[in-house]
């Protein structure tokens, strides 16, 4: 059986699925235990705006800031990284 890039990712989404809990306590263990440097957190924050909506920093960037920083839809402030800012 030849494994493909779309056979890998929905086996890792399955596995995920099943358990999200452990990933969850994972996480936040990493998150207290300080091994989340700050510069890994930005680095963590702009491969998810990759995989969640398909665009690059600089575009989501550019983005957040023709909007405001508020949802174009409902006009609610975003909020990143706790505060609502302009990102650079």
């Amino acid at each position: 059986m030849e494994l493909t890039a779309d056979k890998i990712k929905q086996r890792n989404k399955n596995y995920y699925l099943k358990n999200k809990e452990k990933f969850k306590e994972y996480s936040k263990l990493r998150r207290l235990s300080g091994v989340i440097e700050k510069r890994n957190l930005i680095v963590e924050r702009k491969s998810s705006i990759k995989r969640k909506y398909g665009i690059e920093w600089d575009k989501f960037v550019e983005l957040f800031n023709k909007a405001n920083g508020s949802c174009e839809i409902c006009q609610k402030p975003l909020q990143l990284a706790g505060k609502k800012k302009v990102m650079k």
